[in-house]
This record gives structure tokens, C-alpha cells and sequence, in this order.
């Protein structure tokens, strides 16, 4: 009805003209938001960005040099030397490069195996975003977000909740009424594992495409449920839906590198 008074408030001062010829962007900016081909490509976006990219690459190609190649063959050997050679106080030695020792486990985890994963999630994710994707997938998923109390601009809080569910939370506050905040937040705490969860997930689970299949389908399954009743025991209105869609664009690689660079 909004969108109808506004057309005929609108007819009598603009003219606008009408392109009869459709570029590429327009056609695949409607591609994404169609539920028959929207679906398929997002498949693709998550299996190609997030299952090879972060689980392959990351998880697997990255991890390795870095742990199996740079610490395990140069790194901790030279610091376990240094730690005999210059630290004649066993506690202290077994502190700092023992096999649970403060360089040769925790900063080797930490660096090695975390974050070559959060840095290719991001990574990832900051082209997906700079392309204008994710107001697509908000109007993609919001009848299916209908169904667990929220609409589609909950997407976007879900989304970031992969990388980090602290800032999703915060980002909830976009969201028009206090059931829809009090939904998302349910959802990200339950159902939405951040990039270090992911990480550890996907640096386990890659190798085994059964286990990771299955992880994912409880996942999904539980973020469904949980809304489902969630959205039948919260009292309060659903708003109406409406969201401004930008043009997609090819990402610029300096957006890209300072949004890695500031999340990660």
C-alpha cells in the first residue's frame, strides 16, 4: 500500500526513462534475488568462497605450510635450543617451549592454524561484500526469515555473526523492534558459529566431506527449530520489509585488504 501511494505521489514529478536493453549486472542482480536461481547461486557463492577457499585453501594448503613447514621444521626447533641454551630454570623452560609451552603450542595454534583460517574467512567475506551481494541475499531469504519471526534484513547480522557474534549482536541493533533483536541474538548465540569456531570446524571437518555435511545440517536444522518456536513464544509485531538494493560492482582490492586488514 506504502509503495502504491508513492508511485502515484511520484507520477506527477518525475520522468524517468526506461532502459530496453538490459546490461549484464541487471540480469545477474536478478538472477540473485529469484528464488529458482538465487538458491543455486548461493550453493555456489558458499561452496566455492567459504568450502574451498577458507576449508580447502585456508584450512588445509595454508595451515600446513605454515604449521608442518615454518614452525615444526625451523621455528620451534630454534626456539627449544634457545630455551636449553639460555634458560637453565626447568619451569620456566617447560613454560616457554615445552610441548604445551607458550611458543611452541599456544603462538604456533594461534598463528599457524587460526589465523590463515580467519584471514581467508574474511578475506572472503569482504569481497562477497563489496560486490552489493548481501541486500540481495536479504531479499533472497526473507520470505524463508518470515517463517522464524525476523525478515531479511536479519541477514546481515547472521552473516557477520560468522565472522564475529559480538559484533553481529551489536549490529542487531539495525533491526526495527526489540523481538526482532531478541530473535537475532537467540539465533547468534545458538545457531551461528563465529570465524574462530568455524576455523577449528573447518580445519577438523574439511577432509571429511560426510562429517562436514552432517555438521552443517544440524546446524541448520537447529537455527530453524530454535526460530520456529522462538518466533511463536516472543510476543510483538513483524514490521514490514523494505531495503534499498545497490548495483552490483566488481570489488576494489583496496576495500577489500582494509576491511581484512581492520576485522582480522
Amino acid at each position: 500500500e506504502r509503495k502504491r501511494v508513492c508511485r502515484g505521489l511520484l507520477e506527477g514529478v518525475i520522468r524517468q526513462e526506461v532502459r530496453e536493453q538490459l546490461t549484464l549486472a541487471d540480469r545477474l542482480s536478478g538472477l540473485t534475488m529469484n528464488p529458482w536461481t538465487g538458491f543455486p547461486l548461493l550453493i555456489l557463492v558458499l561452496y566455492f568462497g567459504l568450502y574451498q577457499f577458507v576449508g580447502h585453501f585456508g584450512a588445509g594448503t595454508v595451515v600446513d605450510w605454515l604449521e608442518r613447514g615454518l614452525f615444526e621444521r625451523y621455528l620451534n626447533p630454534w626456539a627449544v635450543s634457545l630455551g636449553h641454551h639460555y634458560l637453565p630454570w626447568p619451569w620456566l623452560r617447560e613454560l616457554l617451549v615445552g610441548e604445551y609451552g607458550i611458543f611452541t603450542l599456544a603462538i604456533r595454534y594461534a598463528v599457524a592454524i587460526v589465523l590463515p583460517i580467519v584471514g581467508t574467512f574474511f578475506l572472503a567475506f569482504s569481497v562477497i561484500e563489496d560486490t552489493g551481494y548481501f541486500p540481495r541475499l536479504a531479499m533472497l531469504v526473507d520470505r524463508i526469515f518470515k517463517k522464524i519471526g525476523l525478515n531479511g534484513r536479519a541477514v546481515i547480522p547472521m552473516v557477520l555473526g560468522f565472522g564475529c557474534d559480538t559484533m553481529a549482536t551489536m549490529v542487531t541493533r539495525t533491526l526495527e523492534t526489540v523481538r526482532e533483536r531478541v530473535l537475532a541474538t537467540i539465533l547468534l548465540a545458538l545457531a551461528i558459529p563465529c570465524s574462530a569456531q568455524l576455523g577449528v570446524i573447518l580445519g577438523l571437518l574439511s577432509g571429511v566431506p560426510g562429517a562436514l555435511a552432517v555438521w552443517t545440517f544440524c546446524v541448520t536444522l537447529i537455527f530453524l527449530v530454535v526460530g520456529f518456536f522462538a518466533a511463536r513464544l516472543v510476543p510483538g509485531e513483524q514490521p514490514m520489509f523494505y531495503m534499498e538494493i545497490p548495483p552490483l560492482r566488481l570489488p576494489q582490492l583496496r576495500n577489500v585488504l582494509v576491511k581484512t586488514l581492520t576485522r582480522m
